[in-house]
């Protein structure tokens, strides 16, 4: 249904608009730079969004067999929305309080949001029909963007006009408060819940096994994967870099998550479409190698455009990465989506965190190297021939 399809669009631009004033690539890591200058302690920002899906495997069983798909969807987003007002008041504590408490506050927020990854990715399954996926991640990454423009530069203006602390309390609490029609657009949707057919109860760890035994070539696109996802070992200090390299103050430099977001987005609507028609494993090589490549000029960079056109290309990629594996989980079928996308998460997420933990202790030209590696690693074994590779559906 096109309401179905469209209802789900503005709920993802709500969500963008949301998380770009509580960026974990730029506003977060400006906020803890404010205490500390240690690198290690800004690498536990993007470290703690990794840890959030560790929920995702019992959450992800119970999604499968739960009575009310939209009701559970819907329920389970509530905890990140809430954990952002708590978020608002951490800057007005005592200053040897602050992180302590603004790392708990974010553990709980990424332990919410990634919880309900499981239960939002079944509801999608059923509502938004196979052939249409591709368009429906793209245009919700592209329109989202494009609300992502108006979300930065209130951040910016924010941080350039609420001295200190106050401007991030002020960020994220317009974070929840744009997060709010998001509810409104899910319980909107309709569906014939009683007409869809649960997957006979399985013990989680059967549930894994049969997934990762049954799809060969899936289980060999989670490999591929699994080393991009080690570039996110740089998510954390583009912009930090970016600031200290080329003397931006904190709402200048916040700006710069533009360059992740706007363009790549924009795009995005383009590539869902692309990747319904060629599939998802052409588009999304292109994509990593422009990413590597585009990592690896980074510390090249000697003016701001420049970098900034090296960002744009590594927002292309995290873009087409974001909608291929939505996709591609899918394509397992909705019956078990969501043990599925627990199973993707979770692979990916051992490699990912050592990268972004060793990331703390080397300097900003080495993060960006390795990460460029990783993203040409990934494009590399999806190039490899395979039959496994060449089974996985378009």
């Amino acid at each position: 249904m096109q309401r179905n399809f469209w209802l789900n669009i503005v709920d993802g631009v709500a969500i963008q608009s949301s998380l770009t004033l509580a960026s974990p690539a730029a506003i977060l890591p400006l906020f803890v730079a404010q205490y500390t200058q240690a690198r290690w302690v800004a690498a536990l920002v993007p470290a703690i969004f990794l840890i959030g899906a560790l929920p995702q495997l019992w959450l992800g069983a119970r999604a499968e067999r739960s009575a009310d798909f939209q009701k559970a969807a819907v329920l389970q987003s509530l905890a990140p929305r809430l954990a952002l007002v708590v978020l608002a008041l951490v800057p007005w504590l005592p200053a040897a309080w602050v992180l302590p408490c603004f790392f708990l506050v974010l553990a709980l927020f990424s332990l919410s949001l990634s919880g309900g990854a499981p239960s939002w990715l079944t509801f999608i399954g059923h509502v938004i029909p196979a052939e249409k996926r591709g368009t429906f991640f793209g245009y919700r990454k592209a329109l989202g963007g494009v609300a992502t423009v108006a979300a930065s530069l209130g951040a910016a203006w924010l941080l350039q006009t609420l001295p200190g602390p106050t401007g991030f309390a002020a960020c994220f609490g317009l974070a929840a408060l744009i997060w709010l029609p998001a509810i409104g657009c899910m319980t909107g949707t309709r569906h014939n819940w009683a007409a869809v057919e649960r997957p006979a109860p399985l013990p989680l760890r059967a549930a894994l096994a049969d997934l990762w035994g049954a799809q060969p070539a899936f289980r060999r696109y989670m490999v591929a994967r699994a080393a991009m996802a080690c570039s996110g070992m740089a998510g954390g200090f583009y912009v930090l870099d970016a600031a200290t390299r080329f003397g931006l103050g904190p709402a200048a430099a916040s700006l710069l998550g533009l360059a992740f977001t706007f363009v790549p987005s924009l795009a995005g609507a383009y590539w869902g479409r692309l990747i319904d028609r060629v599939g998802h494993q052409p588009v999304l090589v292109g994509a990593a190698i422009a990413a590597g490549l585009a990592n690896m000029a980074l510390p090249l960079a000697g003016s701001l455009p420049f970098l900034v056109a090296c960002l744009v290309l590594v927002g292309c990629g995290q873009a087409v990465a974001e909608i291929a594996d939505n996709r591609a989980v899918l394509e397992l079928g909705t019956a078990r989506s969501s043990s599925a996308l627990a199973l993707f998460n979770l692979a990916l997420m051992p490699a990912t965190l050592l990268a972004l933990l060793v990331a703390g202790w080397l300097s900003p030209a080495l993060v960006f190297q390795l990460a460029g590696g990783a993203w040409l690693l990934g494009a590399a074994a999806l190039l490899t021939p395979s039959p496994s590779l060449q089974t996985l559906p378009a």
